[in-house]
């Protein structure tokens, strides 16, 4: 795949200390809020991993048995990069829900 091309292009180049984690299906914000289960409870998620249906759900909105809304994107300073903005509750458990930095970073 083009992820283990790369990995192996880099070392085959002479680099040691390989990135990893460095592709998001949307971006880097939304892919912590999943990392640590900050899941805003009207995405009616279970608490087990965040899937990838969970994850755009809260970037693009959820329509149909949930309808819900998507989380509010925030510029990033004075750039046209915008990211989703995590939302907090009072009563927010955090828990790992996501291994996809880690498995990216042994397969790295």
């Amino acid at each position: 795949d083009l992820r283990s091309k790369n990995w192996k292009k880099q070392k085959e180049a002479g680099i040691d200390l390989i990135p990893s984690n460095d592709f998001s299906f949307y971006d880097q914000m939304l892919d912590m809020t999943c990392l640590v289960g900050n899941v805003p409870p009207r995405f009616g998620w279970d608490g087990s991993q965040v899937d990838l249906d969970t994850f755009f759900h809260i970037a693009r909105g959820q329509i149909g048995k949930a309808n819900a809304f998507a989380s509010e994107m925030t510029k990033w300073f004075d750039t046209n990069y915008h990211y989703i903005t995590p939302e907090f509750q009072a009563d927010t458990n955090f828990k790992l829900a996501s291994t996809k930095v880690f498995d990216q970073f042994k397969e790295a």
